[in-house]
């Protein structure tokens, strides 16, 4: 599961997930739903991003350029292997 594809389809995303692990899928949209529910002022002191799609390679963006490519050195064989573009 890629984080991208959870954040911009998280039914499609979820509901293999569940049949993988041999739960019962139907109810993903129930589940998405219910995750998107109410906003408590608790969860503002955890939001980095102005909507989760804006969060979607944001350390690319926001990284110092000298930390940028120790991640890209570090995690760029990670990267390859699950078909992110380097």
């Amino acid at each position: 599961m890629r984080y991208e594809e959870l954040i911009e389809d998280p039914v499609s995303t979820l509901a293999p997930l569940l049949g993988f692990l041999g739960l019962d899928a139907a109810p993903a949209a129930d589940m998405v739903a219910a995750a998107s529910g109410e906003f408590t002022e608790a969860m503002s002191q955890h939001i980095t991003a102005p909507d989760p799609s804006a969060s979607i390679g944001r350390w690319r963006r926001d990284l110092e350029d000298s930390l940028t490519e120790r991640c890209e050195v570090a995690f760029g064989p990670i990267h390859e292997a699950f078909g992110y573009a380097g």
